[in-house]
């Protein structure tokens, strides 16, 4: 039935309405409950690490091997974490190694022997030997660059030009530790921070002969390189940021003894 109402006439509020008796309702609510123990409410435990769900009272398990449909973690560059990373994807490519780097990584899990075998197995297939040697030429020269309390970009000018100098075939007969010893003079004076080859043979143990012949080689390599790319339009970037066009690189010969 419509009310009309005058102007100015208010509606009055309703009544409140009063249940005589409580009425009922289907409960739709689904709950999971173990069907060992039966306690309402359940006394459950989700274990995130193995995507199992146990009974905390009794142990069963009542589901094994979910999946966890919480949101991804994300990190970025300028994000500290105090060395954790929360991400569950892999690196982006590291230009200082061989390839794609799209390798299938396999963790130890649980520990088990299956989990061990399996993960050796992989290893096996990727192993990349030039990546190998590569990565032990850089875990030396970073120790070394730590020791003389170098620069980062120093240190990664140093792993560049032993990475070129690694890909251009040129320094076969060369010992690694001679090369290594090369790229940090040239490194150290790229970025005005020059040693001496007395210095570095004290650091390296690397005659100040081999030093001297495996920088001259390195000039001449460096040299012919820059002329290359300078003819094709390019830029030789050898500490891994932009580097202009005119900075290409300059000889030693009018180098001071001294600083040798």
């Amino acid at each position: 039935m419509t009310q009309v109402l005058s102007p100015g006439q208010v509606l009055p509020d309703p009544e409140p309405r009063t249940m005589e008796k409580e009425e009922w309702q289907e409960n739709l609510n689904v709950k999971l409950i173990c069907k060992d123990c039966q306690e309402d409410p359940p006394n459950l435990f989700d274990d995130h690490a193995s995507g199992d769900i146990m009974c905390d009272s009794c142990g069963l398990v009542l589901s094994q091997r979910n999946i966890d449909m919480s949101s991804e973690w994300r990190t970025f560059s300028n994000d500290d974490q105090g060395g954790d990373d929360p991400s569950r994807v892999g690196d982006g490519p590291n230009a200082l190694l061989n390839g794609a780097q799209l390798n299938t990584g396999i963790a130890f899990g649980d520990g088990g022997m299956r989990n061990k075998e399996l993960h050796r197995a992989q290893n096996k297939a990727n192993l990349d030997k030039g990546n190998k040697q590569l990565l032990q030429a850089y875990k030396q020269i970073g120790a070394f660059c730590d020791s003389w309390q170098l620069s980062p970009a120093a240190t990664e000018t140093a792993k560049h030009l032993y990475k070129d100098a690694e890909e251009s075939r040129l320094f076969k007969g060369k010992s690694q530790e001679a090369l290594i010893a090369g790229c940090l003079f040239l490194a150290c004076r790229r970025n005005n921070v020059p040693r001496s080859f007395r210095e570095v043979m004290d650091l390296t143990s690397v005659t100040k002969k081999e030093i001297g012949r495996t920088f001259k080689l390195l000039e001449s390599f460096l040299m012919n390189k820059d002329k290359v790319v300078k003819r094709q339009g390019g830029a030789v970037d050898m500490t891994g940021g932009v580097v202009a066009f005119d900075e290409e690189y300059k000889g030693s010969g009018n180098a001071d003894p001294s600083e040798l």
